[in-house]
């Protein structure tokens, strides 16, 4: 029990006043008529009764003192107490609500883990009083506020809980409780409490550590939503997509994750495979207890272009975690777009005349090449994305916004190849992703005097098919080329060397991308290479070779929550997104100046997005496929195993904390002074009642007639 000892102590003096006004003597006259010398004898048989009545007095008061004096003090019972009763100093809490995947487990009836929640948060809001405040934040991936800070308005809370609905994010309990105990640091009330509600998934406390109401000064219960029965499972894990292994471009191996979270094993599970909403194989595998398998199933695609499909199980408590999202770009092509910096259409002098020629060249055997040719100005308007093989040629500068969108490009798995113009090329703005650091041109000796080809790594991929035969660039001649430092950090390949020791054309991996670099031109201007015989080989390979590293056939996924970068050209009008529920997020003009990319962060739900932007130099609004995205789920969320510590272990007892409360047992003190005090009014008065009722009765006799 508590009190406000300073006021305790000073109320408790005012005790003795009663005592000394009782016991202090007064002084008697004294006074000798026989009258006088009765009423004595009379008193002092009455003396017994009235001292005890005086005594009763005494206690009555110093009681009635005492509980007036104890009440001012406003006493509380400390109580420890896992939920229940609410007293004592006004209360600041944080409601921590999980909204992962998982709290969307029904029962029978249909009612999720958090319907249980919210009617467990609701029971707590109904044991605040008025002074206390609250804040709910939801731990789903990222963990966020509902308010940017505590609330006095409960019922604003109520309201808030009310319109609050179920995710498929992962979850993100150990930043949620971070952000509640900031919350609660910056209250100024005396008491503060996080509240954890959750179904105590294990998954959730791998990554997450309880506050500690030692270290933080903030008092941590956890409210258990789980189903309070053995929790089973089944769900879709993971998709990965592969190319067949004959080659053919039309046909992917689709491989589906079943994982059995249960104890006992399945027999049956049908797995199902749905492509552009058509349903077009099934298949069953028996999938062991706790264990993982996968199904494979073969598909050819009938037509080129992007392919949305999905794999989903039976339905079981959990539906949300049965189906997993796909899409497929069905290219039977390689789309190369080429930058030309002297851009001469037609024209035998354009700086990608031969590049072009080489390039539409059909290789029997070989998928074709498809081209694209814009230049400079066209280039920055130009969406990178979806293009397998960007050519940079001829280009002297390059500006900022485009060489950012280059490098993003090549770090997220693109291929670039880079050469030089004829004067000479700052390309300083991609310097990042370079082979090495471009310095001068190196010209040759004299005029017909030419520096020339005399190593090729035949060890290179690029090289592969000539094995030990000529190359056909054998004894090309170069009269200019670029001179480039070695990198500072990371390695490059050497492909061709000159006489001189000089590299002639080096590559360089960057990320998931690679680009290649030629020192000279890839026109006559500087060297011959164009009418080599193995010129038009080397580009095809390269072009190839490059692109193998971007097309892994599938597109983007991440995860419910998480925000992807999607690019952004110079002249982009508007940028539309559709999600799986197709409404559109749209990006004005206004939000897209000046930014090489944007972030997009409405990934709440899973499955496709579809992207459109408006580019006027690009043709109007046209949807990028090359943005084009999935989101998927968690698969951790789909294991529903309960956190191993219970609330009776003793590392739980630590973390799960209960919280010291207080009753209030003031307002009952003062309802005992009051007893006190009216007992005292009818101990005093009932001596003066008998003796009127005596006197009455007297009279009565006197008179003849009867008493009342």
């Amino acid at each position: 029990m508590s009190f406000a000892a300073p006021w305790m102590l000073i109320g408790l003096v005012t005790i003795v006043l009663p005592i000394w006004i009782h016991f202090r003597r007064q002084r008697k006259a004294a006074l000798h008529f026989p009258a006088v010398e009765i009423l004595s004898k009379v008193a002092q048989r009455r003396e017994p009764k009235l001292r005890l009545r005086g005594w009763i007095l005494l206690a009555l008061r110093i009681l009635s003192l005492i509980a007036i004096v104890l009440a001012a003090s406003r006493p509380g019972l400390v109580v420890e107490r896992p939920g229940g009763v609410r007293a004592g100093a006004e209360l600041a809490v944080v409601i921590v609500l999980d909204d992962s995947l998982s709290m969307r487990l029904a029962d029978g009836k249909g009612k999720t883990l958090f319907d249980r929640a919210k009617s467990l948060i609701a029971g707590e809001l109904q044991r605040l009083r008025p002074g206390d405040a609250a804040a709910l934040v939801l731990s789903g991936y990222p963990a966020r506020a509902l308010s940017m800070e505590l609330e006095f308005n409960l019922d604003h809370i109520q309201r808030l809980l009310d319109q609050t609905r179920p995710g498929y994010r992962s979850g993100d309990i150990n930043n949620a409780l971070q952000l509640a105990i900031k919350m609660l640091e910056e209250s100024p009330l005396a008491q503060r409490e996080i509240i954890l509600v959750t179904d105590l998934a294990d998954n959730s406390f791998k990554k997450s550590t309880a506050p500690s109401p030692v270290s933080s000064g903030v008092a941590f219960r956890v409210l258990d939503a789980g189903p309070g029965v053995p929790r089973s499972n089944t769900a879709l894990t993971e998709i990965r997509l592969k190319p067949s292994p004959e080659g053919d471009a039309s046909e992917v191996i689709i491989e589906a994750e079943v994982t059995n979270y249960s104890p006992g094993s399945l027999d049956r599970v049908e797995v199902i495979l749905e492509v552009d909403d058509i349903e077009v194989a099934r298949g069953n595998v028996e999938v062991p207890a706790l264990s993982s398998v996968a199904k494979r199933f073969h598909h050819q695609f009938g037509v080129e272009g992007m392919h949305r499909g999905q794999i989903r199980i039976a339905g079981d408590a959990l539906v949300e975690d049965n189906r997993r999202h796909f899409a497929v770009s069905v290219r039977r092509s390689i789309s190369a777009l080429i930058i030309d910096g002297d851009f001469r259409p037609g024209s035998y002098r354009d700086e990608a005349f031969y590049l072009l020629r080489a390039l539409k060249t059909p290789i029997p055997g070989d998928v074709p090449i498809r081209t694209v040719v814009v230049d400079a100005k066209t280039a920055s308007a130009a969406p990178l994305t979806g293009n397998s093989v960007v050519f940079l040629v001829g280009m002297a500068t390059i500006d900022r916004e485009l060489a950012q969108r280059l490098v993003e490009f090549v770090q997220g798995g693109g291929g670039l190849f880079v050469s030089p113009a004829p004067g000479g090329s700052q390309l300083s703005a991609i310097e990042s992703v370079l082979p090495g650091k471009l310095r001068s041109v190196k010209q040759a000796p004299r005029k017909g005097r030419r520096y020339r080809v005399t190593t090729i790594n035949r060890a290179h991929p690029v090289f592969h098919p000539f094995g030990a035969e000529p190359s056909g660039l054998e004894g090309t001649r170069v009269e200019a080329h670029l001179l480039v430092d070695p990198l500072t950090a990371g390695s490059r390949t050497t492909l061709i060397e000159l006489a001189s020791g000089l590299p002639l054309l080096l590559e360089r991996q960057v990320g998931r991308g690679s680009v290649m670099l030629l020192t000279t031109t890839i026109d006559r201007d500087w060297t011959d290479l164009p009418i080599r015989p193995g010129f038009l080989p080397l580009i095809q390979r390269a072009t190839r070779h490059l692109a193998g590293r971007l097309d892994d056939r599938s597109l983007p996924r991440i995860q419910v929550g998480r925000p992807i970068s999607l690019e952004v050209s110079q002249g982009m009008q508007r940028l539309i997104v559709r999600g799986p529920d197709k409404q559109d997020v749209t990006y004005t003009v206004r939000e897209l100046a000046g930014k090489t990319a944007i972030e997009f962060t409405h990934t709440q739900l899973p499955g496709h997005y579809r992207v459109w932007a408006e580019i006027p130099e690009y043709g109007g609004l046209k949807e990028i496929v090359g943005l084009e995205f999935v989101v998927e789920t968690d698969p951790a969320e789909s294991d529903l195993t309960k956190v191993a510590e219970s609330v009776d272990d003793a590392d739980a007892e630590k973390r799960f904390a209960p919280v010291a409360g207080k009753l209030p047992i003031w307002p009952y003190l003062l309802l005992l002074a009051m007893i006190f005090a009216l007992a005292e009014t009818w101990v005093s008065g009932y001596g003066l009642r008998r003796s009127h009722i005596a006197a009455n009765g007297r009279r009565a006799s006197a008179s003849g007639a009867p008493s009342r």
